[in-house]
């Protein structure tokens, strides 16, 4: 009763329950790696962002102030479309006296990172403040590429669980169904006192 419990033959209910354990605990692992490697990706991505934020003052904001106190329109146009350029920068404008003068992009209300910068014109001796300008990054690009990054890890993942599975089940199969089989079978003919063949496990 003790082999025939283990359900070998017909009904392998061990290799079952081995793949079973081996598939949930291997999408536990899966999952727990990706919302790790997912959190990473997105902290990097922020962190991009924030570096193309950075660039725009290094880059552009000397620019931009110059044409402002030339009233350069033209040029500043090109200015704020070369902006938008950068990834993720949907939006930016210089604002004076709390009316926009010049902008370029599409505002988004949501999922966005928004930063200023102070536009001080030196005159001389005189520092003149011209006004700020806004530029606003979109969040919804960096969201996107988290989630097809879930599905290509997801699936990825996916496959080389259910490869490796199959792998154990075909070896688990050779190396120790089989011999249970065996063992079983010799159980279930056993008859104490009577004379009968050695059991021989081919390994």
């Amino acid at each position: 009763m003790g082999v025939m419990s283990f359900g070998i033959g017909r009904n392998p209910r061990v290799a079952r329950r081995l793949i079973t354990y081996i598939v949930v605990f291997s999408s536990c692992i899966t999952l727990i790696t990706t919302g790790i490697q997912l959190y990473i990706d997105y902290k990097r991505d922020i962190n991009f962002v924030h570096s193309q934020m950075e660039q725009v003052e290094s880059s552009y904001l000397d620019s931009i102030r110059n044409s402002l106190w030339a009233f350069d329109e033209e040029q500043l146009t090109v200015l704020l479309n070369g902006v938008l350029r950068l990834r993720d920068i949907e939006y930016i404008s210089v604002i004076s006296n709390d009316e926009e003068l010049v902008f370029a992009g599409t505002l988004s209300d949501k999922n966005i990172i928004t930063e200023n910068y102070d536009m001080v014109y030196l005159y001389g001796d005189r520092e003149i403040n011209l006004g700020v300008l806004r530029v606003v990054a979109d969040l919804d690009g960096v969201y996107g590429r988290l989630f097809e990054k879930v599905w290509i890890i997801l699936a990825s993942n996916g496959v080389k669980t259910f490869s490796v599975a199959i792998f154990i089940l075909v070896v688990f199969q050779g190396v120790v169904t089989r011999h249970l089989e065996r063992i079983a079978a010799f159980a279930r003919g056993f008859v104490p006192g009577r004379a009968q063949q050695p059991l021989v496990l081919d390994r």
